[in-house]
Formats: structure tokens, sequence, C-alpha cells
């Protein structure tokens, strides 16, 4: 791009050079020459009387969708002010075959033309009718970006929210609301009755927008542990506890409320919730006991897979090593010891303790692989562990030694497959 720019600029007067580059304009979707190509004859011509239609013609007209979007973007930044453009773009944002085409030009008339008066009745009209979500979304946002004090248009967010046919839609005008009229006295009793509706997606967003907008607030903070305790929703509970540790850090004892908590919830994704909020407080309550009896006893092997990420990911002492190692060796579920092993992998590797507890691994875990049709994408934690010690010791005679045997003997045919390559490439001969 920057070569074929550099020879626009200094030999922009020679013969045949623009019908060049105009020649380009026609390679496949597949090229980024036309693209580069636009951008450049509009920069490096852009006096030349034949540019604003070349420009016009290809943004109405080019099979290359991408060659749209760059035409439309240099007509917006070039020829604002001329009359044609504006119109241009209005009309492929209603008529353009391709939504992405239709997208750039709102985009376009959003960033140039938002403080013109016929543009709020175009941004609500596509913010109600569009059939393309991308477009509503976009339009909504600068709605709500540059028509805040309106009260015509908190009404249209509040209906969008409650009406739009796309979930992400609703979600971020709940946020939106949320966030941006938190002083209006009746938007917390409605953001609240969002978490009564019957979407996941929309009950979370309400607990999050009310805990960003309310922290801090003891009224808010009872009310969200009153969710944890009692909605039915999981998904409800699982907001709530992200809330509390991401909003309420500061305050210990609220660490020590979720951890009571945690076993009395059945859901899994929440309890997952409550080990990775540990993080906020690692330094104040040092909670690497109760993460340890997380990573053992839960009886959900993906809640004790988090548990050891979690313990792998922020804590770097010797006892932390220890849970480590005690779960990819003893865990019952390969899950968990798979966990383990990435762990090991990536943060203890060069640690003598973590080098045998590895080599352990490649000779004795018992992961089976499957006979299904994704068999080979499953991991094997013997595999993962050998590929460790060949990184970062792929001399060592003990490593060469596990190699070939696994080459032999493993019982996982893919990974004995594996193992053979490994050593062709070890030892050609």
């Amino acid at each position: 791009e920057s070569l074929l720019s550099r020879i626009a600029e200094l030999w922009q007067n020679t013969d045949g050079l623009r019908s060049w580059f105009e020649s380009l304009l026609g390679r496949g979707s597949q090229s980024w020459f036309p693209d580069i190509s636009v951008s450049i004859i509009a920069q490096t011509w852009k006096d030349d009387p034949s540019t604003l239609p070349l420009l016009q013609h290809h943004a109405r007209s080019n099979k290359n969708k991408s060659v749209q979007q760059v035409a439309l973007g240099e007509l917006a930044r070039g020829w604002k002010d001329h009359p044609d453009t504006l119109p241009l773009l209005k009309q492929l944002v209603q008529s353009d075959e391709y939504d992405d085409v239709r997208l750039t030009a709102l985009e376009a008339i959003i960033e140039y033309w938002h403080e013109d008066a016929k543009t709020l009745p175009l941004l609500k009209q596509l913010s109600q009718s569009d059939k393309y979500g991308g477009i509503r979304f976009s339009a909504l946002k600068v709605i709500a970006k540059y028509w805040e004090d309106d009260f015509e248009i908190f009404s249209l967010l509040k209906n969008r929210a409650q009406c739009d046919d796309d979930l992400n839609i609703r979600s971020e005008m709940v946020k939106c609301i949320g966030n941006q009229w938190k002083e209006d006295p009746k938007i917390l009793p409605w953001l609240r009755e969002q978490v009564m509706t019957d979407y996941g997606l929309i009950r979370q967003s309400a607990i999050q927008t009310i805990a960003q907008a309310w922290k801090g607030n003891i009224e808010i903070l009872n009310w969200l542990q009153d969710q944890v305790q009692t909605n039915s929703n999981w998904d409800v509970r699982q907001a709530a506890v992200i809330s509390l540790a991401k909003y309420w850090q500061d305050d210990i004892d609220v660490l020590h409320w979720l951890h009571k908590r945690f076993q009395l919830d059945e859901n899994r994704d929440v309890r997952r919730s409550v080990i990775l909020s540990t993080k906020y407080w690692q330094a104040k309550a040092k909670p690497l006991h109760w993460l340890k009896d997380r990573a053992q006893l839960d009886e959900n092997s993906f809640v004790r897979s988090t548990a050891v990420w979690v313990i792998g990911q922020n804590w770097s002492t010797l006892e932390s090593l220890q849970i480590i190692q005690e779960r990819a060796i003893l865990d019952q579920h390969e899950a968990v010891r798979l966990a383990a092993v990435w762990v090991l992998v990536q943060y203890w590797i060069t640690h003598p303790d973590a080098f045998s507890c590895l080599c352990q691994v490649v000779r004795q875990d018992p992961f089976k692989r499957s006979n299904s049709e994704g068999r080979k994408y499953e991991s094997n934690p013997r595999q993962v562990a050998l590929q460790g010690l060949l990184k970062i010791a792929p001399d060592d005679s003990q490593i060469i030694d596990l190699l070939r045997d696994r080459a032999a003997n493993d019982p996982d045919d893919l990974l004995r497959e594996w193992a053979t390559e490994q050593l062709a490439k070890i030892d050609p001969q």
C-alpha cells in the first residue's frame, strides 16, 4: 500500500498512471489492489474533475462491496460539501443490496452530518424499521449520544429496549438508558423490572447496569445479595456475583459472604463465577486455601478446572505448585488433570518439581481417546505434558526416552503418531 501511494505521489503526472490504477478496480474481491486503488485515486487526483464521477460510480455499482465501502468513505471525507454526496449516502443506506455497504454509508452520515436537521428523522426511521440489526444499533447509539436531552428520544430507546427483535440491541439499550438517565427516579425501578423478563441476556444486562450505575450504594448491595440468594434464574445470580466482585472489591465482607453462599448454589456457572471473582481480593484476603478446597472438593469438574486455572494464573508460591501437581496426578476427571498440566507447562515448566510431575503425567495419565468423529480435537494430557517438556529440554535424554516410549507403547494412536514424527525431527537418520 505505501509503495503504491508513493508511486502515485511521485509520478502522478505520468501518462497512463491513473489509467493503470483504474484498471486495478476490476480485480477480483480476493485482491486488495482495488481497495487501495480507490483511495489512491481519490487522494492523488482529488482536483481532477473526473474523480468525483468515478467514485460515485463505484460507490453505487462496483460488484466488490469492499470497493464500494472505500469509495463511500472517500466521498464523505473529500467531497463532504458537494450537494450530491449526502443524497447518495442516504440512498445507499436504504437501498444497497449489501448490509455492510449500507452500514458504511450510515457511519459516514453519522460522522460528517450528525448535526444536519434531516439526519435525526432518518436515524429514527432506521432505528425502528430497518431489517438489519447493525443498522438499527448504529442509529440508536448515535441518537442516544447526540440527542439524550430529548424526551422523545428517551421514549424511543425504551421502546427499542423492550421491543426490538434483536436481543443484543435490547441489551445495549438497557445499558444505555441506565447509564445516561440514572438521575431519573423512574429508571432504577424500570431496570429492576428488566431483571424479571424472559430473556437471560436482558436480565444480565439490567443487573450489570444497576451495579455499575449505583456502585457503592448500600441499598443496591443488599438488593444484589438478595438476587444471589433468591432469584430462580442462574444467569441473574451469576451476573449479581460478578457485579458484587467487580464493584465492591474494596469490601472484604462481600468476599466472605460470597464464599459462604458458594456451597449453596447448585449451578456450576454461578459457583465458577465466585471462583473467578477471587482475583479482585487476591492481595487483601489471600483466598488460596479456599480455592484449594474448591479445586479438590467441588463435585463439578468444570468448577474444579476453573479453580486450578485461577490458582495458576494468580499465585506463584510453592503451596500453589503443590496444589496444581496434586490435581494433575490425582483428579478423577481428565478435564481437571488437563487444566493442571496446562498450568504447569505455562507457569512452572522450569521448576524441578513441575518437571518431575510432568514426566509422571506422560507415563501414567489414564486418558483414553474416544471413537467419535471429533476425536482428533481431544487434548491428551500425556501429549500436552510431553510437548511442554520438549520445548524446554529437547535434547534431554530422559525426555527422548519418554518420547521413544510413547511412540512405541502409548495406547493413543494419535499420540504414537505424533511422537514418531517428533523422533524423526530429532534424529532424521
